[in-house]
């Protein structure tokens, strides 16, 4: 979110004037390694859930389909290092979307739609939401100095925490508290 909203302001004061174009790599670098953790968090509950192949599968078709791509798209098509990051951040956005939270859904009896709609969408609109609300400050006080950029920071990371701690957190720990409970049920 920081990288979204300021992300020049930020790489100007970290890298100087010669390299804030470089902002936009960053920031999707950053949303790539976001993506990724909310990955882990698919891995951690299909650890709990027992199988694991789902994860090993896609992890194969995933090293296929991003050196292949990277390949044509930078011999081909002249990707810079933009385009290259953005190809990889749309493979992981696909694989997470589509195939792990298809098979984790499955794996532990979610309706697919709910699973969708719990994990990842809840969680972009409040994203989106945030970086709205930062881009919308933005145009009304431009930030001049570290202090200011700072201030946005923490106002942006602020909203979308105070929106997880009420909204998302307590509908995931419902769901897997509740799984937690149906297993331990069982085993009795």
């Amino acid at each position: 979110l920081p990288f979204m909203i300021c992300g020049p302001e930020l790489v100007n004061f970290w890298l100087g004037q010669e390299l804030i174009w470089t902002w936009k790599i960053i920031a999707v670098m950053v949303i790539g390694t976001t993506i990724s953790q909310i990955q882990a968090v698919n891995y951690f509950l299909a650890l709990g859930g027992g199988d694991i192949r789902p994860t090993v599968y896609s992890q194969a078709v995933m090293a296929f389909v991003v050196s292949t791509g990277i390949y044509i798209g930078t011999a081909h098509f002249n990707w810079s290092l933009l385009g290259v990051a953005l190809y990889f951040i749309l493979c992981i956005i696909l694989r997470n979307t589509f195939y792990l939270a298809y098979a984790y859904s499955n794996q532990f009896s979610y309706r697919y739609s709910s699973y969708l709609f719990n994990v990842y969408l809840i969680p972009a609109l409040f994203a989106f939401f945030s970086v709205f609300i930062g881009y919308s400050i933005k145009m009304f006080l431009s930030p001049v100095n570290i202090f200011y950029t700072g201030c946005y920071i923490l106002l942006v990371n602020g909203l979308y925490a105070l929106a997880g701690w009420y909204v998302i957190i307590p509908g995931h720990v419902k769901l897997i508290v509740s799984e937690k409970v149906r297993k331990w049920k069982w085993r009795m």
